[in-house]
């Protein structure tokens, strides 16, 4: 059975995903409100999963990547990245599964 309450994020768990996710959604100019309501779920959950206050599952990503309507890579590519998009999907996902496990 699965645990209701979101898990609180630690400063070092998904420091970053927050804010990627918060810029890819002003990039492609959607409202809290419109990511809100495309995932089905309150601004104050979009708000809490930018601002990294809950971690998120894979499930959550995936919730994600449908309501920005991106490819799931583009939520973890930062410009500057020196890794290929491939390899650095892998490497978030590992840590997503890492910490979805602790």
């Amino acid at each position: 059975m699965r645990n209701s309450k979101p898990q609180q994020s630690t400063p070092d768990s998904q420091p970053e995903l927050g804010l990627r996710l918060r810029e890819v959604r002003q990039r492609e100019e959607i409202s809290l409100r419109a990511a809100a309501r495309r995932m089905g779920v309150p601004v104050s959950r979009v708000r809490n999963e930018e601002a990294n206050v809950n971690l998120l599952s894979i499930s959550d990503l995936y919730r994600w990547q449908s309501a920005l309507r991106v490819p799931l890579s583009e939520i973890f590519e930062k410009p500057d990245s020196h890794l290929s998009s491939e390899p650095r999907l892998r490497a978030c996902l590992l840590r997503t599964a890492k910490t979805a496990k602790s």
